[in-house]
């Protein structure tokens, strides 16, 4: 399964900016650390065992800081996932607004279809501040 352009982006932008946070507030070398760490976990030829080699002697404030980075990472992964998500389902929604079509082309469009349950407007299609 392919990861759509507009996620792949935010999760990378994401990334750099954790660990950006990483290097100013744990030091560029715990940085070094994650990122090698990081690298040879998603090595699928990297030998498994230089996993062990990198972690087992860490001291606990080490590890710490490297399980830290891993959990946030992973958190802000299933932000952008959820984000993205949203942005599919407004995609979806705008691509058969009624408006799109001609009322007079189709008498089952429903003058509320732009509107929440509680009648409230939905979100507009035509923002040009919205992330494709």
């Amino acid at each position: 399964m392919s990861t759509p352009r507009a996620l792949s982006d935010d999760i990378r932008l994401l990334g750099k900016m954790l660990g950006d946070v990483i290097a100013d507030q744990a030091g560029d070398s715990t940085l070094e650390l994650v990122e090698t760490i990081r690298r040879v976990a998603v090595d699928s030829t990297a030998d498994q065992s230089k996993l062990v080699e990198l972690l087992d002697p860490l001291p606990i404030d080490k590890a710490l800081h490297v399980i830290r980075a891993f959990s946030y990472f992973a958190m802000l992964a299933n932000i952008a996932e959820d984000t993205d998500h949203g942005r599919r389902q407004r995609d979806r929604f705008c691509a058969d607004r009624p408006s799109d079509r001609d009322p007079a082309q189709d008498d089952s469009v429903d003058p509320d279809r732009d509107r929440d349950l509680d009648g409230t407007p939905r979100p507009g299609c035509d923002d040009p501040h919205r992330r494709r």
